[in-house]
C-alpha cells in the first residue's frame, strides 16, 4: 500500500555530527531588533503569532508542545526522551550555496541552563551537516551570532533546533536570521558528479529493442561504461542526470572528465527532458587509445540559457557505434538555477473552485479572527457587484483550528464564468455558476480505473485527453501510456503463475512456510492476471476490490431502479476504453475487468493452503479451503516512486484466504450475477455459482480472520468482526436468488436493515456509513433500492433508516466551519482526528445523501451532497482542490509509482480527475511528513508531495464513491424536482 522514509532515517539526519567551517560566536543581552529583509528565514520573529512555516517534532518517546507566546516560539517539554532529536523545532527549504559566507543569529533563553544544539543540513539521505553548534542557554534572553563559509550547495536544506534528552524544561526562540554576507562561487546542480556515492542520482540506458547492450560499473569512484552493442543511434546507450534547471539569461559551465576507445565519440547534450530541445550540444572524439581504466581527461562547455526551464536532463550518449569503453568522472553543471517558485498565500475566502449550480446551495467559508459580521460582495467576470451581504460568524472550528465566517449567496441564480467573492481587499479564487460543472469530471473520475488496470497495455487512443501540464513542460497526450503490467515479460515477475507467500511477515515477524498444493498434489500456483491495482503501488486486494465493485455496481442498479436516474451516462461508447463498442454499457466492461480477476482469486476445490494460526502462533495446513478467496496478492516489497508496472522485477505472492475476503467476494458476485443476467447469462451463472460456493466456504470457516499482520509490499486490511460481512453477503444473495436460507440469515442478523453512523475497529470511530472494513450499510442499501422479496413494510423501514442516517450527515454541514458533511473522528492515539483516506469517508457520506434524495426528492439531501463536493474542490482549510486538473489550486503530486513526475522527470504527472486520499491526522510513523505536519489541526494534515503516502495516496475504493457522486450531481444539476412521492411511506422510486 505505501512506502516512505522512516523516522529512524530522520533520526540519522538530526544526529549527524557538526562540521564547523570557521565561525565566531557572540553572546549579548540585547533588545528586540528589526529583522533583515534579506533573511533566508520567514517568520523568524514569529510576528504572525503562529509557527508556520516552522514545524515541531515530538517523538513518541517524548512529550511536549510548541506554540507562539508573546511573539516568541515556545517549546514546552515535559519529557525530552532519550535523544537530541526526540524534540525538534525546525524549518525546511533553507538554501545554502557553496563558497558563500553566512551570518546566523537568533535570540533564545530557557527556564534553566541547558545546552541545545542546532543544525543546518541536508534534508534527505545522507543528511550531510553543513553547519551546526551547541548553544548554552540561560534564563536570560540573549542574542547568539555565528559566521561561516559553506562548502556545500543545497536549495532544500533543513535548519533545526534539537531539544531532546534534556529533561523537562521550556525554551523560547525569537528573531532567527540567516543572511548571506559574501557571495562565493556559483552552485553546482549535479550531486555525486564524482561518483563517490556509487551510481546514486544517475540513470543508465541500454535499449535492447533498438540494439543496445552495455554494462555500467563504478570502481574507485570512476564510472565505466562497456558497450558491446551500440545500436542504431547515440541515445540507445547513454548516461543521464535528470531534473536539472536553467534560468533565462544565466551563464552555465558544464565540466566533465572522460576517456574512451580511440576514435569513438561521446555526445554531450543538456536538453529538455520532454521535447529533447538541446540547450547545449557538443561531441567529444577520443584521440588516443585508452585502456579501460585510463585516467579521464577534463573537458569544459559553456552556454547562456535563452529561457527558463525546470525540466532539463544531462544526456551523455555513447550508442550508435561499435563496441567501446568510456570512463567518466568529476561531472558538474555550475550556474545559478532559476529563482524558486513562491506561491502566493491562498485567499482567506474559501470557495468551490470549480463552481456552483444555479439553483443549488452556494456557500463559502471565510477564515478571519474578527468576531463581528463582515461585508461581502459577489463580483461577475467584469468585476461588477451583482450581490452583496454580510457574513454569518460561526466561530472557532475544531477541525481546522480556524475562526470562521460563512457566506450564503444561494439567492443568486444567474449563470456565468469567473465569479469571485470579495471582502475588503481580499478576493476569492474564481468560480463558475453553471449546470455543466461535472459533465467531464464524472468521466475523468471513472477513467482512473482504466489507468489502474493490470495485465493490459494502456494505449494512447484511450488516454488521449485535452489536458496539458504547462507548468511541468508536459504537452503530449501519450505520457500515460505503458506496456501491460505483471504479465511475466522481461524482468517483470508477473501474475501468470503466482505461488503462496513463503517467508516471514513484516510485522509482527511471523514465520510462514507457505506449502500450498492442488487437490492432485501438484504445486499450487495461480494465474491472477488482470484486475485493478489497488493504490499507488501494484498490490491487488480482494476486500478493497469488493467495496469498490459494489459501489460502482450500485450505481448501475440505481440507474436500473430509480425512476429519475440517467442510465445513458456510462452507456456503450461513452468511455475511452478498449471495449467501448461491444453493445455492453462501458461501466460494466470496466467492472468485468475486476470481476474476472476476483474469480481467479477463489481457491479451487481440494486445495491445501497453509496459513498462520493466530491461536497457536504456528503455521498449519487447512485441507478444506476450497471456495475460500485469497485475501490479497502483491509484490515482495514496495517499489520506488518512478517505476511502471511492467518494470516491477520483484516476486509476487498470494496471501492465504480470509473469511472477510470470501464474504466480500460472495456479495459482489451475487450482485454482479443479477446485473449480467440479461446481458451474458453464462457469465451471470458463473458469478452466482462462485458466490454461493464462497458463502458455503465462509460458513465452514467463519473465523479465518485477516489480522493486523503486514507483509512487506502490502497493507494488512485486517478485520476480526465478520457479522457485517455475513449480513451483506446474505442480503445480496437473497436479492439475487430469493432463497429462504439467505433471508433467514439476514433477518436474524444484528445488522438487519441498519445504517451505520460511525465505522471503525480497534478503538477508532470514523463518521461515515461504510468502509471496506464495515459493510453492513451496503446490504441495507441494496435491500432498500433493489426489488426483492422482503415485505413492503421492511423495505420501507430500510429506506427510512437510510434517510434518518443521511439527515445526521446533512445536519453536520451547518455545524462544520467548512460545511463538510464529516466531523472529527475518534482515534485511540491521536484523539479526535481526520482518518487515513478521509476523502473516501466524505465521498461515502455523499453517496448516502444521494440515495436519501432518491428516496425523498428532498433537496436538503441534494444540497448536502453539493456541500461535500464544495469541500473536495476547495472550500476547506487548506484552500486545496483535491482533484487533479480542477480548480485554481489543484492536487498535483500523488504518492504513486507511475504518476511520479515529482520524483522522476521520466515519469508522468497524474491524469486529470484523480482524487487525493485527503487529510490524515492519525498519520503513520513512516510518512516523512509526520515531522513537518506535526501539531497540525486535523483538516490541515495534508501534503501535496509524492512522499506523503498517508495523506494523498489515491485508491480504488476512494474513486468509486467519487465516481458515483459526480455522476449523480451532474444528473441532478438542474435541480428539477422529480415526481414527488409520499415522504412518509417513502416507497422506492422504481422504473
Amino acid at each position: 500500500m505505501y512506502s516512505g522514509l522512516s523516522t529512524q532515517k530522520r533520526s540519522v539526519m538530526l544526529l549527524a555530527g557538526c562540521l564547523l567551517l570557521g565561525f565566531a560566536v557572540l553572546s549579548l543581552l540585547v533588545p528586540r531588533i528589526t529583522l533583515a529583509a534579506d533573511s533566508l528565514i520567514e517568520n523568524g520573529d514569529f510576528s504572525s503569532d503562529e509557527l508556520n512555516p516552522w514545524w515541531p517534532y515530538i517523538d513518541d518517546a517524548a512529550t511536549g508542545q510548541a506554540s507562539v507566546v508573546d511573539g516568541m516560539a515556545e517549546l514546552a517539554i515535559t519529557d525530552g526522551g532519550t535523544a537530541d532529536w526526540h524534540v525538534i523545532l525546525g524549518y525546511s527549504g533553507v538554501p545554502i550555496v557553496e563558497g558563500t559566507t553566512y551570518e546566523v543569529s537568533f535570540k533564545a533563553k530557557a527556564d534553566k541552563a541547558v545546552n541545545v544544539p542546532f543544525l543546518w543540513q541536508e534534508a534527505a539521505d545522507p543528511y550531510t551537516t553543513y553547519f551546526g553548534e551547541t548553544v548554552a542557554l540561560t534564563t536570560e534572553l540573549k542574542e547568539y551570532k555565528y559566521s561561516f563559509t559553506s562548502e556545500y550547495s543545497d536549495s532544500t536544506a533543513d535548519f533545526a533546533f534539537q531539544a531532546g534528552a534534556l529533561g523537562a524544561f521550556t525554551m523560547w526562540l525569537d528573531d532567527v536570521v540567516i543572511i548571506p554576507t559574501a557571495t562565493g562561487g556559483l552552485p553546482n546542480q549535479i550531486k555525486n558528479g564524482d561518483f563517490s556515492d556509487g551510481n546514486t542520482n544517475w540513470k543508465f540506458n541500454a535499449y535492447a529493442d533498438n540494439g543496445g547492450e552495455a554494462t555500467f560499473t563504478t570502481t574507485d569512484e570512476i564510472l565505466q561504461a562497456d558497450v558491446t552493442k551500440g545500436g542504431t543511434d547515440g541515445w540507445v546507450v547513454s548516461v543521464e542526470y535528470p531534473q536539472l534547471e536553467v534560468a533565462e539569461g544565466e551563464a552555465y559551465t558544464l565540466t566533465l572528465s572522460a576517456s574512451g576507445t580511440a576514435g569513438k565519440r561521446l555526445y554531450v547534450s543538456l536538453q529538455d527532458a520532454t521535447t529533447y530541445v538541446a540547450y547545449l550540444s557538443d561531441v567529444i572524439t577520443f584521440p588516443t587509445i585508452s585502456t579501460n581504466r585510463a585516467a579521464p581527461q577534463p573537458y569544459e562547455f559553456s552556454f547562456v540559457s535563452e529561457d527558463t526551464n525546470r525540466n532539463m536532463t544531462l544526456q551523455l550518449e555513447i550508442g550508435g557505434q561499435d563496441a567501446l569503453t568510456v570512463t567518466l568522472d568529476d561531472i558538474s553543471l555550475v550556474g545559478n538555477p532559476p529563482a524558486p517558485i513562491v506561491e502566493a498565500p491562498p485567499p482567506t475566502i474559501r470557495v468551490n473552485q470549480v463552481g456552483y449550480f444555479p439553483l443549488g446551495a452556494k456557500r463559502a467559508t471565510v477564515s478571519n479572527t474578527v468576531t463581528t459580521p463582515l461585508d461581502w460582495q459577489l463580483l461577475n467576470a467584469d468585476s461588477a457587484v451583482v450581490l452583496s451581504g454580510t457574513t454569518a460568524v460561526l466561530g472557532d472550528d475544531a477541525a481546522s483550528g480556524d475562526h470562521v465566517h460563512t457566506i450564503d449567496f444561494s439567492s443568486y441564480t444567474q449563470t456565468g464564468i469567473s465569479y469571485t467573492l470579495k471582502i475588503s481587499d481580499e478576493v476569492s479564487y474564481p468560480f463558475d455558476i453553471s449546470e455543466g460543472l461535472y459533465s467531464q469530471l464524472k468521466y475523468d473520475a471513472l477513467a482512473y480505473f482504466y489507468h489502474a488496470r493490470s495485465g493490459i497495455a494502456i494505449e494512447q487512443q484511450y488516454v488521449d485527453v485535452p489536458f496539458v501540464y504547462t507548468d511541468t513542460m508536459f504537452t503530449q497526450t501519450d505520457m500515460w501510456t505503458r506496456p501491460a503490467g505483471h504479465v511475466s515479460q522481461g524482468d517483470n515477475q508477473g501474475d501468470t503463475s503466482v505461488p503462496c507467500f513463503v517467508g516471514n511477515s513484516a510485522t509482527p515477524a511471523i514465520a510462514w512456510s507457505g506449502q500450498c498444493t492442488f487437490a492432485d498434489g501438484t504445486p499450487y500456483n495461480r494465474d491472477v492476471t488482470g484486475g485493478w491495482y489497488d493504490a499507488g503501488d501494484y498490490g491487488k486486494y480482494v476486500v478493497n476490490g469488493g467495496i469498490t465493485v459494489w459501489t460502482l455496481q450500485n450505481m448501475v442498479e440505481r440507474n436500473q431502479h430509480v425512476s429519475h436516474a440517467d442510465s445513458s451516462t456510462f452507456a456503450d461508447g461513452t468511455l475511452q476504453i478498449p471495449e467501448n463498442n461491444n453493445n455492453i454499457p462501458d461501466i460494466l466492461d470496466e467492472l468485468r475487468w475486476e470481476l474476472e480477476w476476483l474469480l481467479k482469486m477463489q481457491v479451487p476445490a481440494g486445495a491445501t493452503i497453509e496459513r498462520y494460526n493466530s491461536d497457536t502462533q504456528q503455521p498449519e495446513l487447512v485441507d478444506y479451503l476450497g471456495g475460500m478467496v485469497h485475501h490479497k496478492m502483491h509484490s515482495a516489497g514496495y517499489g520506488d516512486m518512478g517505476e511502471a508496472a511492467h518494470e516491477d522485477a520483484k516476486a509476487r505472492h498470494l496471501i492465504p484466504p480470509s473469511t472477510g475476503a470470501t464474504l466480500n467476494f460472495a456479495a459482489v458476485m451475487a450482485q454482479a450475477s443479477r446485473i449480467w443476467q440479461d446481458i451474458d447469462a453464462d457469465f451471470a451463472a458463473q458469478c452466482l455459482t462462485a458466490a454461493e460456493t464462497a458463502w458455503q466456504a465462509a460458513q465452514n470457516h467463519p473465523t479465518e480472520y485477516a489480522g493486523v499482520v503486514t507483509f512487506d509490499g502490502g497493507g494488512p486490511y485486517d478485520d476480526n468482526d465478520m457479522t457485517d460481512e455475513f449480513y451483506w453477503a446474505a442480503a445480496e444473495l437473497f436479492i439475487t436468488t430469493g432463497k429462504t436460507e439467505y433471508q433467514t440469515y439476514l433477518t436474524n442478523s444484528p445488522h438487519f436493515l441498519s445504517v451505520a453512523e460511525y465505522v471503525g475497529e480497534h478503538g477508532s470511530r470514523a463518521f461515515s456509513p461504510m468502509t471496506w472494513q464495515d459493510t453492513q450499510t451496503l446490504g441495507t442499501l441494496s435491500l432498500a433500492m433493489v426489488p426483492n422479496s422482503l415485505t413492503a413494510t421492511l423495505v420501507q423501514q430500510a429506506q427510512t433508516n437510510v434517510v434518518s442516517a443521511a439527515k445526521i450527515y446533512v445536519d453536520t454541514t451547518s455545524a462544520e466551519g467548512y460545511g463538510t458533511p464529516f466531523k472529527l473522528s475518534e482515534h485511540p492515539v491521536q484523539g479526535t482526528a481526520y482518518p487515513w483516506g478521509s476523502n473516501s469517508f466524505v465521498a461515502n457520506v455523499m453517496l448516502l445523501m444521494g440515495v436519501a434524495y432518491d428516496f425523498t426528492a428532498d433537496e436538503t439531501y441534494l444540497n448536502g451532497t453539493v456541500a461535500g463536493m464544495d469541500y473536495l474542490l476547495g472550500r476547506n482549510a487548506l484552500v486545496q482542490s483535491y482533484v487533479v486538473g480542477y480548480g485554481e489550486r489543484p492536487f498535483r503530486n500523488p504518492h504513486h509509482a507511475f504518476f511520479s513526475h515529482q520524483a522522476d522527470a521520466n515519469y508522468p504527472p497524474p491524469p486529470r480527475g484523480l482524487l487525493a486520499g485527503g487529510p490524515n491526522s492519525g498519520f503513520d510513523e513512516y510518512d516523512p511528513y509526520i515531522t513537518i505536519l506535526a501539531g497540525c489541526k486535523p483538516q490541515k494534515c495534508f501534503a501535496d508531495d509524492i512522499q506523503s503516502y498517508s495523506t494523498n495516496e489515491p485508491t480504488i475504493d476512494l474513486h468509486a464513491p467519487y465516481v458515483w457522486v459526480t455522476a449523480f450531481l451532474d444528473e441532478r444539476s438542474s435541480f428539477e424536482t422529480p415526481e414527488k412521492k409520499d415522504k412518509v411511506s417513502l416507497p422506492i422510486i422504481v422504473k
